[in-house]
This record gives C-alpha cells, structure tokens and sequence, in this order.
C-alpha cells in the first residue's frame, strides 16, 4: 500500500500546503485571534493536519460546534497521555504545555480529497463567527 501511494506523495503534501495555507487567511479576518501551528525553519511541514490554536476554550467549542451543526468534523487535539486514566498511576512532570495545546487546540479537515468550494465554505462558516 505504501509502495502504491508514495508516487504520489509530492503531490498531496503540495495540497495538504495549499489547504493549510488557505485556512491561514481567515486570520485575517480574526484580527491575530489564530496562532497557526507551522513548522520548524530548515525543514519541511508535511501538513498532515491544518492546526492552530485559538485564545480560549470557549472560541474553540464554539467553532467545532458551529462546524458540526453543518456536518462538517473538527476536532480539538488529542488529550495529553498523562490526563488518561491507563497513566494515572505513573509519574509525570508536565509544564501545562500539552494542557494548553489540548483545550486550545482544533484541526480542521484537510484531506488530499477537500474539494476547494468544500474548504470555502468552511472558512466562510468561520468568518461568520468572529
């Protein structure tokens, strides 16, 4: 399967890019509300998911419900491992990094298969809830 897909690789990490960065200008519109998650200088993102942060838990419910409403999926980022009950015996020294990341995280679709009209309508779904 890996051997099939990876001829096409180039070409989907280029639309993964190009879906990542057209949700990027709804921050225009946000006035700085969105901290993007982008990548390290030097290398190369390969914009698996379209990421970013929003200042508060709140703004970030309210957009994945508002999404869901029109069967759209968004999602927040993953729970930290040391918040799940399989680690609550184990030791961790967290700094609150992954609490943040977790309550102010979403990812929006970004699939190679999101049509342009699809992504449009997303961002002007969004837009409207600013």
């Amino acid at each position: 399967l890996g051997l099939a897909q990876i001829k096409h690789l180039d070409e989907w990490m280029e639309r993964k890019k190009q879906v990542f960065e057209s949700y990027k200008s709804i921050d225009s519109r946000g006035g700085g509300l969105f901290s993007w998650a982008v990548g390290v200088p030097g290398s190369k993102a390969n914009h698996w998911l379209s990421a970013f942060l929003l200042p508060s838990f709140e703004l970030r419910e309210k957009f994945i419900k508002t999404l869901h409403v029109h069967r759209i999926e968004a999602r927040r980022f993953w729970k930290p491992l040391n918040d799940l009950n399989l680690y609550d015996h184990q030791v961790s020294y967290m700094k609150g990094v992954a609490a943040h990341l977790f309550a102010h995280g979403i990812c929006f679709p970004s699939g190679v298969g999101l049509k342009t009209d699809e992504q449009q309508s997303i961002k002007d779904i969004l837009i409207a809830q600013l």
